[in-house]
Formats: C-alpha cells, structure tokens, sequence
C-alpha cells in the first residue's frame, strides 16, 4: 500500500515485519520440536543410515564407491584449509 507521496504508510509495513517475524518464529519452533523429538537428520546422517541400511539387505549403495572418495578428498580439503587458517580469540 501507498500514499499519495509514493512511500509505503506505517500500517503496511508493520503488517510486513509482523509477517516475516510470524514464518520465523513457526519455523524455528518447527525445527525445534523435530530436533527434541528425533525426527531432525543433517544429510550426512540420513546418507550414512542408507548406506548402512544397503549392506544390511544387501542392495544398492545409495553412493558409489567413486562418489564416496571424492566426498571424503573435499572434505578432507575442505577441513585441512580450516586447519590452516590462524585461529581467531
């Protein structure tokens, strides 16, 4: 909403900001709950459950032997760059 000069008047912009603050707060409570309550996985969890879960009944890995290797070389690049870096107090 405008006025007549062209700037946004105060009663849209609130409703804005209460908006956004609204989707913020139901969405960290959301990520809270799933992480209380278990149900929470980074993607290297659930990529290493599926990987397990593939030996266990004897299927397909959901990652080939190639593509785990390079996982492991850029995380290891990855981490030895952050080693590298002087530490900050």
């Amino acid at each position: 909403m405008k006025d007549s000069r062209g700037s946004q008047n105060l009663s849209s912009i609130v409703l804005q900001n209460l908006s956004q603050s609204l989707q913020w707060l139901t969405g960290t409570a959301s990520a809270a709950l799933d992480v209380i309550s278990h149900r929470y996985h980074n993607g290297t969890y659930t990529l290493i459950q599926k990987f397990t879960e593939s030996i266990q009944k004897a299927v397909e890995s959901p990652v080939t032997g190639e593509e785990g290797r390079e996982v492991m070389r850029l995380y290891e690049e990855i981490t030895g760059q952050i080693d590298r870096q002087p530490k900050r107090c």
